[in-house]
């Protein structure tokens, strides 16, 4: 894969260029519904003295279980994140709406309406509280990718000044030869609808079980110094509207 990304950034006829986008590849790892421990939807396995996340007064739903121990191995470089255990990512499926209320303003673009727990994934799957949207689980299945930067990412900012047609056609060529994953855990945003409030911790679509209106995916950011310190008490959430 790496080989053919480098044959499409030089098939662009601009060397230096192609070198400096090639140098912002990041190792990733894509999910997609099949054989797998990781989880979409489903039910959490709380320990018991973890309360259930909620957000402005409701409950949140699971998005995702991953498996740490299972994708730690897929990741192409030093994987930042646990290696055992499951981290658990929930989200507010009414995303931020509260009939006669406004929301915050600071929800956007990135909301704090999401919560990532890490825990041992030994203790049974707990319900859900009443009334919480509870996704029919579909088990994922993980393989390694590398991730392109897109052409507004701030990496990329001083060679945009100077070429900027020539940035886009490049980001967008090596786009077009990586497959496109439903699910994408660390890597560059999908969208840069976010860009300035961290980094890509998990992207997620829509699968059966979600319906999300004009949303088609939901991005987990987390800044960088978070992620070396493995805090995931101040991930925040953006959506990627089509």
């Amino acid at each position: 894969m790496h080989d053919l990304l480098r044959e499409a950034a030089y098939a662009q006829g601009n060397a230096e260029l192609a070198e400096t986008v090639l140098s912002l590849v990041r190792p990733a790892v894509a999910l997609e519904v099949g054989e797998g421990t990781s989880v979409y939807g489903g039910l959490p396995p709380l320990p018991a003295d973890v309360e259930w996340p909620v957000y402005r007064g409701r409950a949140l739903t699971l998005l995702v279980r991953l498996d740490c121990a299972a994708l730690a191995p897929l990741y192409d470089g030093d994987w930042p994140l646990p290696r055992d255990g499951v981290l658990l990512f929930f989200y507010d499926d009414d995303f931020g709406y509260r009939e006669g209320e406004t929301v915050p303003a600071d929800d956007y673009p990135a909301s704090a309406g999401c919560r990532v727990l890490h825990v041992s994934g030994d203790d049974p799957e707990r319900s859900a509280p009443d009334g919480t949207l509870v996704i029919p689980p579909l088990p994922l299945r993980a393989r390694p990718v590398p991730s392109v930067p897109g052409y507004e990412e701030p990496a990329l900012r001083q060679a945009w000044d100077d070429h900027h047609l020539d940035v886009m056609y490049m980001c967008m060529a090596l786009r077009e030869v990586l497959p496109e994953p439903p699910h994408l855990l660390l890597g560059w945003s999908g969208s840069g609808v976010a860009s300035g409030h961290g980094r890509p911790l998990l992207q997620v679509s829509a699968e059966e079980g979600t319906a999300w209106g004009e949303a088609t995916a939901i991005e987990f950011l987390i800044s960088d110094e978070d992620l070396a310190a493995g805090r995931f008490d101040r991930v925040r959430h953006a959506l990627d509207v089509a």
